[in-house]
């Protein structure tokens, strides 16, 4: 909490309302897929045109802007930013979207790994205790069993790995300094556009006759892409880097837990996803792995990274 508050007296409450929004949107990503679904695209192609749709938006906005150019390890934390923006898109498709959000946001850990390894955060029993209770968390959604095969257990590794590859591009761009967001972002699209292709190479012709048989109208399908590139993924991914690069992983972690609570609620409302008891308990866990060391801060600041 102390490093929040010492944020707010720095530079205001509004910069953590942007990132809270930003958080809250990126828990509706499932609402553009599934629209694009329901267009006649299966679910591993809709993030793929989507992605690239928007890349394609950024890009011509990076030009416009004339941006600067992107650096060294910046160029790194796009790619991996990239990595994790396509295999979530894909995850959503292979699994629940409940499943794939919450085993996204994993990432508290993996960032907390990550600061402890490498930026001279110092281990303690709040660590501990999150650690824990996010284990739990995962213990209860899964019912004690996590499948290791077939298309469900495909986008649950998805979406782990793409909570991980968020986790250290969070904290690259927090340690790089100034970064321009455009570029960022630009970059970030275009490496999750390439992403979202290999996994249409990889397993798109196992689940679709789309590669010989559209039956869909083309013109339709990229114009309502690129209306959600432009007025959705585009501005959400502008909102998401800038809180990066103000806000270490930890925190990042703790403020995006809203894309939990958006994407939890609108997908068991309007897709009837399944969400009983252990759903429950396992959100809860996972929000408090998140907020553990908000909600019971260090007596000390040691070794705490902060910004």
């Amino acid at each position: 909490m102390n490093e929040i508050l010492q944020f707010q007296g720095k530079q205001g409450i509004g910069s953590l309302l942007i990132v809270l929004v930003g958080a809250l949107l990126w828990g509706v990503y499932w609402v553009p897929i599934r629209f694009l679904e329901a267009q006649g695209l299966p679910g591993i192609w809709a993030g793929f045109v989507l992605t690239s749709a928007a890349f394609v938006v950024a890009l011509i906005a990076s030009c416009v802007m004339r941006s600067a150019p992107l650096r060294g390890l910046q160029i790194v934390a796009a790619l991996l930013v990239g990595v994790a923006f396509g295999l979530y898109g894909a995850a959503i498709s292979y699994t629940d979207v409940v499943r794939a959000i919450l085993l996204f946001y994993l990432t508290p850990i993996w960032s907390m790994l990550i600061e402890c390894a490498f930026l001279g955060r110092r281990w303690s029993w709040q660590s501990t205790c999150a650690i824990i209770a996010v284990f739990l968390g995962i213990g209860f959604i899964f019912r004690g069993e996590l499948p290791l095969e077939g298309f469900g257990a495909l986008g649950d590794w998805m979406a782990i790995i793409a909570g991980i590859s968020w986790s250290i591009a969070s904290a690259l761009v927090f340690t790089r300094g100034q970064v321009n967001i455009l570029s960022l972002s630009t970059w970030s699209i275009g490496s999750g556009a390439v992403v979202s292709g290999i996994c249409v190479l990889l397993v798109g012709a196992q689940t679709s006759s789309v590669w010989f048989a559209p039956t869909f109208d083309i013109e339709h399908v990229l114009l309502i892409a690129a209306a959600f590139g432009l007025t959705y993924v585009v501005p959400v991914m502008l909102l998401t880097l800038w809180g990066t690069s103000q806000f270490s992983a930890v925190t990042m972690g703790f403020l995006m837990t809203g894309e939990i609570v958006s994407g939890v609620a609108t997908s068991a409302v309007f897709l009837g996803e399944p969400f009983g008891i252990p759903e429950i308990f396992g959100t809860i866990l996972i929000v408090l792995g998140a907020l553990i060391e908000i909600l019971w801060p260090r007596s000390t600041a040691h070794g705490h990274a902060s910004t």
